[in-house]
This record gives structure tokens, C-alpha cells and sequence, in this order.
């Protein structure tokens, strides 16, 4: 039922040993997530032995810079070797091409606009991708060999574009 209780649905099959649903959980599943983690945790320890890890490390270590967090001195060094990192594709969040072009590139590249949007945060600034957004589209097509009609928002069937209203010269 839409809008209904059953929207998020984390169980345990009981006629399944071992197998969790976590069922309906897009967007606001995002805020939710840690206490749905600690839910499911809890689920394994019921099927599976459990134990903390002595060296476990709570953080990932090594987050990569944004461009923007650099040093002018760094930032200098970086478009020395590669013009795409001083073009700044969104305003707003202050993110590069070359940033962009690595999120695609990436071994767990973006298969979506939203993608892009999670990988980068292109589109989350003030303008909600008023500037970016074509910018974006000009490097997916230009680069990629995109064609507008391939762009989906966050899955298969969530077009943003049904091709051009003219030619585009």
C-alpha cells in the first residue's frame, strides 16, 4: 500500500534462514540508515556468531580531497597537469571537470544523474543544477557519446530527456 505502513519494510524471514528484506527504502531510507543498520546487525547476530574486531576502524581513512579544499598552491599544481581541474562545472559546490570525469571513470562509476549528483554533489547548491545541469549534459554527450535521450534520473525509466526540440548546431 503507497503511503502505507509497509512503505519500509526490514524483517527477517523466518521460512529463510538468513535472508533480511529491507524493502521501499530510497530517500528518506538515507536518514534512517544507521539505525537500520544496527536493526539488521542485530538480525545477523541472531543467525550468525558475532564479535568485535580489535583493530576495527570506525572511519574510513583517506577520504580524497574536493578541489575546493585545496590550496591554491595545490590547486595550482593540479591545473598545471591537467587544464579540466580549473573549469568549474558547478558554481555552487564549486566542483570541477576533472571531477566530474572521474566519478564517471570511476571502478564504481555513475550510472545516473543522480549518481552524479551522490558521487559529487554537483546539483545540491543553491541553483538545484539550474547551472550545472547543461554543463553536465555537454560532457556526457560530448565526451561520452551520450545522446540526451540515454540520461535517466536515478533509474532505468526516470528520463530527464526525450531527445532535442531543435537541432542543435
Amino acid at each position: 500500500e503507497i503511503g502505507g505502513f509497509k512503505d519500509f519494510v526490514v524483517e527477517s524471514r523466518e521460512d529463510v534462514r538468513g535472508f533480511i528484506n529491507l524493502v521501499g527504502i530510497e530517500s528518506p531510507g538515507l536518514t534512517c540508515s544507521p539505525a537500520i543498520a544496527t536493526m539488521v546487525r542485530d538480525m545477523v547476530a541472531k543467525i550468525l556468531p558475532m564479535e568485535e574486531k580489535e583493530d576495527f576502524q570506525p572511519e574510513r581513512p583517506g577520504r580524497a580531497e574536493y578541489f575546493h579544499e585545496l590550496s591554491p598552491e595545490e590547486k595550482a599544481d593540479l591545473i598545471s597537469q591537467d587544464k579540466d581541474w580549473g573549469e568549474v562545472i558547478c558554481r555552487c559546490e564549486h566542483i570541477t571537470r576533472k571531477e566530474l570525469i572521474e566519478a564517471i571513470h570511476n571502478p564504481l562509476g555513475v550510472k545516473s544523474i543522480s549518481g552524479l549528483k551522490f558521487r559529487t554533489r554537483v546539483m545540491m547548491g543553491r541553483c538545484q543544477g539550474g547551472f550545472c545541469l547543461p554543463r553536465i549534459v555537454e560532457i556526457l554527450e560530448k565526451d561520452f557519446g551520450y545522446r540526451p535521450e540515454d540520461f535517466f534520473s536515478y533509474r532505468e525509466g526516470s528520463y530527464f530527456f526525450t531527445g532535442y526540440v531543435r537541432q542543435v548546431p
